[in-house]
């Protein structure tokens, strides 16, 4: 079951890394911290799908990567084709550990190799794109990793005209950026307008211009939001004055503002005004240490805190890292923290979400359910800090409310509720019905509007004769359960039976049956079942029963040769038609004739089942007529037979199975014929038979 799924998964070694890398220990808990074996446990590893990782260089040679990279060059890259595919390219280091944060291979620990990880999207795979991300010529390189100051119209121009970040966008559904440049929003107010000639005011003037080329790419207006490249970047790690750029390039000196995005993750900051591109599907990540607690190192959400998620980056009050592999080791591990790390977390996610949802969610919906799910709890309602909060990967992957059943063309409905939604199968299918529905599925949404695929059969619930064990049925031959009367036949004009009150139905408590004539009458009593039949004159019977079946009034019952309790089902060898009437009246007469006799009953009840008795107040009602042959008697054995035609209305059911919720109504109708025959063949032994057939 899925318990056992996800505690296999939890307990494999590469989910809960405990390591020592360069001798000092560690713990690597990120998984963990996502819930990601409860997406495992569903079965959504990513498969099928791919990351662009746009970084510095790969080592796709490593057990963590073998298989699964295709290298791009010619786009970004400033190190030759050649090299590149094979993973020479500078800084291979951190490229490598961020592709197999997000989808490194799953395998198990081996006694040469001490250590293991696993991505996040461990199916998944990865079209690497190789950058130089501290180049000299903005040409060869996104326009996110410029660190370099004073930047000039000359710049935007040639940036504006390079097709590079352009062509990179459109390598995949997603993107992990794991770099940016280092200027806080605050630094960039700062600075204002004062960057050369430019054609637009304000506080972050020179960040718009500088940035609308990569924005207006970013945003990919030309396509439906469902087809956009969705884009994760690394918030920064510039808390507490963590510059990441060249000395001689801090003209502004060593204070940063952290309390939102650096440069890249903070686009959606920059471009919220009435025009501007739609951001929508690109995330800014921030990075949590192993106590779950926002990373002393990590950029805040602040302003960005829309588009703002939390992830694992690693550090904390130990010794506690991302453990991702050493680029040229072959099957060596090294230790990480940062935005960076967390950023492949957040791809990952996507990557398993995609997979799970089969498709069926635009990209852009998938970044709402991402945001949409994540942990609030907690510290994590600080949205300030934490955004929309950790990601929580096991909310992702199961319904965000109720659940509905479409029953129109579109999610506007019509619909029914899921829980309301199941199919009871009546016995007279046997695994019919379990067998077809398990063939197809159905797509259930929930209150965020994402599909959730059941197979049918998963609304399918047995009738209580399909759960009765052997031992519930042997514990009743010789018992009658619901206390019904004997056979009306001549001698026994009346019959009323009673049980206690507080029984309640098809409960297996025994009976008590008590007559009218008792000298010592049982208090709190109520009515079991009562049956009664009085003389037409010459010409036969009237019969009239309350709470039984009415197919004891005909056939092998009706002459004495079986009576409820002989078989473990009590209405064996009667119309099996008659069964989802049970438990209602039934009224008729016997009407003898010249050669033979007739029997006619019109019939009312709800539908019950088996040995515990099921009630269904739907109704159904019909009628039967029964003819009889007149008893032979040779050598003073008696045979009797007799055929039967009927018709059965049902409410709600066919045969005993019941729709409810987005099954629909049902109405039924059967016409039915059956034939009943017993021989004595001795003064001990009788030999009986019945035949029943219907058409509905």
């Amino acid at each position: 079951g899925f318990a056992t799924r996800r505690a296999n998964f939890e307990a494999s070694p590469e989910y809960d890394v405990s390591f020592t890398v360069n001798g000092v220990p560690g713990d690597d808990i990120h998984l963990r911290q996502i819930g990601a074996a409860y997406a495992y446990a569903r079965g959504a590893t990513g498969a099928g799908e791919t990351i662009v990782v746009v970084d510095s260089g790969i080592d796709a040679s490593h057990r963590e990567l073998q298989g699964k990279v295709r290298v791009i060059t010619g786009i970004g890259d400033s190190c030759a084709p050649a090299d590149a595919a094979a993973g020479r390219c500078s800084g291979a280091e951190h490229g490598t550990a961020v592709a197999a944060v997000a989808a490194g291979n799953r395998g198990a620990f081996t006694s040469t190799i001490p250590l293991n990880m696993q991505g996040v999207a461990f199916d998944a795979n990865i079209n690497f794109i190789p950058i130089e991300l501290r180049g000299s010529s903005p040409t060869l390189r996104p326009l996110l990793a410029l660190n370099e100051y004073p930047w000039g119209p000359s710049d935007r121009a040639q940036l504006d005209s390079s097709a590079n970040y352009r062509r990179y966008i459109a390598q995949g559904a997603i993107l992990n950026f794991s770099f940016g440049a280092p200027w806080a929003l605050s630094e960039w107010r700062t600075l204002g307008s004062n960057c050369g000639a430019i054609d637009e005011t304000g506080p972050l003037a020179c960040y718009r211009y500088f940035f609308r080329p990569e924005v207006n790419a970013l945003a990919q207006a030309s396509r439906d939001p469902a087809d956009r490249s969705i884009v994760v970047i690394a918030a920064g790690n510039e808390n507490g004055g963590n510059h990441d750029r060249d000395d001689n390039r801090d003209m502004l000196g060593p204070a940063v503002d952290a309390t939102s995005p650096a440069t890249g993750a903070a686009h959606a900051v920059a471009f919220n005004r009435p025009g501007d591109p739609d951001l929508s599907h690109v995330l800014a990540v921030v990075a949590l240490d192993a106590d779950g607690r926002i990373a002393s190192y990590s950029n805040r959400c602040g302003e960005a805190k829309a588009f703002c998620i939390a992830a694992p980056g690693g550090g904390g009050t130990s010794e506690d890292f991302i453990l991702a592999p050493r680029a040229g080791s072959g099957d060596g591990y090294t230790g990480w923290s940062g935005t960076s790390f967390a950023a492949p977390i957040v791809s990952g996610s996507l990557a398993v979400l995609r997979e799970y949802f089969r498709g069926q969610l635009g990209n852009t919906e998938i970044v709402n359910r991402l945001l949409g799910t994540a942990n609030r709890g907690g510290i994590y309602a600080d949205s300030d800090i934490y955004g929309h909060g950790l990601v929580d990967l096991d909310a992702a992957t199961r319904p965000s409310g109720a659940t509905t059943v479409v029953t129109g063309a579109t999610l506007d409905g019509p619909g029914v509720a899921e829980a309301l939604t199941e199919l009871v199968s009546g016995a007279a299918f046997g695994d019919a019905l379990a067998r077809g529905l398990a063939e197809r599925e159905v797509a259930v949404f929930d209150e965020l509007d994402a599909p959730f695929f059941r197979t049918l059969d998963a609304y399918l619930q047995p009738t209580a004769a399909t759960r009765a064990g052997i031992e519930d049925r042997l514990a009743r031959m010789g018992d009658d359960p619901r206390g019904a009367p004997a056979p009306i036949r001549p001698g026994n004009p009346i019959t009323l039976r009673l049980r206690l009150a507080s029984a309640a139905d098809g409960d297996g408590d025994s009976f008590i049956r008590h007559s009218l004539e008792s000298e010592n009458p049982v208090r709190n009593l109520e009515l079991a079942a009562l049956s009664l039949t009085t003389p037409l004159g010459r010409s036969g019977d009237a019969f009239l029963s309350l709470r039984h079946h009415p197919g004891w009034n005909f056939g092998l019952h009706a002459d004495g040769i079986v009576a409820p309790g002989m078989f473990s089902d009590d209405d064996a060898f009667a119309s099996p038609y008659l069964s989802f009437a049970r438990d209602g009246e039934a009224a008729g007469f016997a009407l003898p004739l010249s050669t033979g006799a007739l029997r006619v009953a019109a019939f009312r009840g709800g539908a019950q089942w088996g040995e515990r008795r099921d009630y269904d107040p739907s109704p159904a009602h019909g009628a039967l007529f029964e003819y009889r042959l007149p008893q032979r008697n040779r050598a003073g054995l008696p045979s009797g037979f007799a055929i039967q035609s009927g018709w059965l209305e049902e409410t709600g059911r066919l045969m005993g199975s019941r729709p409810q919720g987005a099954f629909g109504d049902l109405r039924s109708e059967t016409g039915f014929l059956g034939a009943t025959a017993h021989k004595s063949l001795s003064a001990r032994w009788t030999a009986f038979a019945a035949l029943h057939l219907g058409v509905s």
